[in-house]
């Protein structure tokens, strides 16, 4: 006989990630003081931050004389934060305070806070991040130390780490930056929903030169992207002229099918010859739904995707299509969907992308059980739940589709988070 789980109530995913910018710099250091005064209860030093959620980076910004501050780049996962509830959904508030020392002497410092507000509970445990970007104005030149304080406000959860930031250490590039913009727009859901090609511009301001300093160095712009298994590749790499006008603006232009599929993050620094290099803005993250028809086992995947879109036999005859043939194929099989019956082709894409982001504590997480339910049906419009106790061994999420009338049960029998389809039935 088949258990029936006892199960908890749970409201269906989505997700919405806010952030906002700290404010001058005297009423940072004020608050940045204030954080820095509340006791903590899980305190880390140095960068990363081993068996903790937190990542921290540092680059290097300028503004208009030149002069350099600190940007101090904390992203904290939904996993890692302490969500509360507001209304039908949950917030988790994310403070950062840093306070730079030179020389036993406070000589600048920051403060900021972001907010990620999440529908449902399974979204608070997830491996989407929260953004915060905290800038230190610095006084005097000099190498100093950053301390920072990451704070989850009106809780105990709290990160410290010390930084090692040298604001001379991009003295040797010649430019400084002074704006972005690219053709990813925040409403659209995808790369290849918005444009088949990632179009990004940068610009940059030349900074003023002093008496007796020595020639500018070569200096490149340099654009990277990264996937969401940390490989990097330069997808772009311009020298920049020596003799040039005061301001200069690149563009990067990159096919969209020359990208991976999925998540990525754009990075464009700016690097010298001798080495140095500048990093101009935190990673850009984009979402790239172009299908790379040239990969054969990619190819495949997403045939097998199509279930519950296509019969078996058309989806084995369009998995054994050569290459040539599948954009074709492929754009034909959106375009034979009756009108306004989903999903369309940029919400299927992004099911993948939230599959594989959700469920991926086992391998790939489009092809779990629970990836493969996402994908055909997209977020249950509500989760059943149940944790181990004394009673039986394993665990249950019950996920119902009120439309459908349909529900399926995934048992996890040990608690480690590896649900398999138990079974499926009407409702």
């Amino acid at each position: 006989m088949k258990a029936t789980p006892r199960i908890r109530h749970a409201t269906a995913p989505r997700s919405e990630t806010a952030g906002a910018a700290g404010p001058t710099a005297a009423l940072a250091l004020l608050a940045a003081a204030l954080l820095l005064a509340s006791p903590a209860s899980a305190p880390a030093r140095g960068r990363p931050l081993p068996g903790t959620a937190l990542d921290v980076s540092v680059s290097t910004t300028y503004d208009a004389l030149g002069r350099p501050a600190a940007v101090v780049h904390v992203r904290v996962p939904h996993r890692g934060l302490v969500f509360t509830r507001e209304g039908e959904g949950y917030v988790a508030i994310l403070q950062a305070a840093v306070v730079a020392e030179r020389d036993g002497r406070r000589v600048g410092g920051g403060f900021a806070e972001a907010a990620a507000r999440v529908a449902a509970y399974e979204a608070t445990r997830s491996e989407e991040r929260l953004a915060c970007d905290v800038t230190a104005v610095l006084d005097g030149e000099g190498p100093v130390r950053l301390e920072l304080t990451a704070r989850v406000r009106g809780t105990d959860r709290v990160w410290r780490t010390d930084l090692r930031f040298d604001p001379g250490a991009g003295s040797g590039v010649p430019w400084y930056f002074a704006g972005f913009d690219w053709n990813v727009p925040a409403s659209a859901q995808g790369l290849a929903s918005a444009a088949d090609t990632l179009r990004a511009a940068v610009t940059l301001v030349r900074l003023p030169g002093r008496d007796g300093a020595a020639p500018p160095a070569a200096t490149s712009l340099v654009f990277r992207v990264t996937d969401a298994g940390g490989d990097e590749r330069v997808v772009g790499r311009e020298a920049l002229p020596a003799a040039a006008a005061d301001t200069l603006r690149r563009r990067l232009e990159t096919p969209s099918q020359s990208l991976p599929f999925g998540p990525l993050r754009l990075d464009v620094s700016l690097e010298t010859d001798g080495g140095r290099r500048l990093d101009l803005a935190p990673g850009r993250d984009l979402v790239n739904l172009r299908v790379d028809w040239r990969d054969d086992a990619a190819w495949r995947l997403h045939v097998d995707w199509l279930d519950g879109i296509l019969d078996g036999d058309a989806r084995r005859a369009l998995a054994a299509l050569p290459v040539a043939g599948r954009p074709e194929a492929w754009r034909a099989v959106w375009a034979a969907r009756p009108a306004g019956e989903p999903p369309d082709e940029a919400t299927h894409l992004m099911r993948i992308v939230e599959a594989d982001r959700r469920f991926g504590q086992f391998g790939r997480g489009a092809l779990s059980d629970r990836g493969r339910i996402h994908i055909q049906r997209g977020p249950p419009d509500s989760v059943e739940a149940q944790g181990m106790d004394l009673s039986y061994p394993g665990q249950w999420e019950v996920w119902y589709y009120r439309r459908a009338g349909v529900l399926y049960r995934f048992y996890d029998a040990y608690g480690l988070g590896d649900f398999r389809l138990y079974d499926t039935a009407p409702y």
